[in-house]
């Protein structure tokens, strides 16, 4: 069983689109407290994924539904070569979990030790206010009047047309991050 945290079809598709009527399910990793069997970092395991799947398809094992042509994986840490953010690209970017901050390195220039060379990466809300992922997820989740997250569980993943997504696992919800 897999505890899923999100399902929902892609918000901006369009007909003719590649990802339109493509079905995204965000999944737990199937441990309590951090991960303990590292299933997010398994790619042979759907735990700590975001699969998308063709629910009008038939090519998976079982019959039930299709598995798109351009398969992507989803982890905790991302190294980011596409040139859609341009602010990012050879960046390795990963989270701090407790804290909801994104941080970022250069890829090319691995730092040594220490933190010297790792940068924060702020978000701007939709109403141009700059906060942390954490923020931006508790925003959400008093406008859909719920407690707010004391932490995040991040995951990174990209799309189409090289897409850059954060999932938070706790919440369940799957962000578009977009260039200013």
């Amino acid at each position: 069983m897999i505890c899923v945290g999100l399902i929902t079809f892609h918000p901006f598709s369009e007909p003719g689109d590649d990802n339109y009527g493509l079905l995204y399910i965000g999944s737990a990793n199937g441990g309590s407290g951090g991960d303990p069997l590292n299933l997010s970092l398994d790619l042979s395991s759907n735990f700590g994924k975001i699969l998308r799947i063709d629910p009008l398809g038939s090519d998976s094992d079982n019959g039930q539904y299709g598995i798109p042509d351009n398969r992507v994986a989803v982890t905790g840490v991302h190294v980011f070569r596409s040139d859609i953010i341009l602010q990012l690209r050879n960046r390795v970017l990963f989270g701090d979990m407790v804290n909801g901050e994104l941080l970022h390195f250069n890829a090319d220039n691995i730092p040594e030790g220490g933190t010297e060379g790792i940068r924060r990466m702020l978000l701007r809300d939709s109403d141009g206010e700059i906060k942390t992922f954490l923020e931006v997820i508790q925003q959400k989740n008093r406008e859909q009047g719920r407690s707010p997250a004391s932490r995040t569980d991040l995951r990174f993943g990209t799309g189409p047309d090289d897409q850059f997504f954060l999932l938070n696992k706790q919440d369940g919800t799957v962000r578009l991050l977009i260039a200013e």
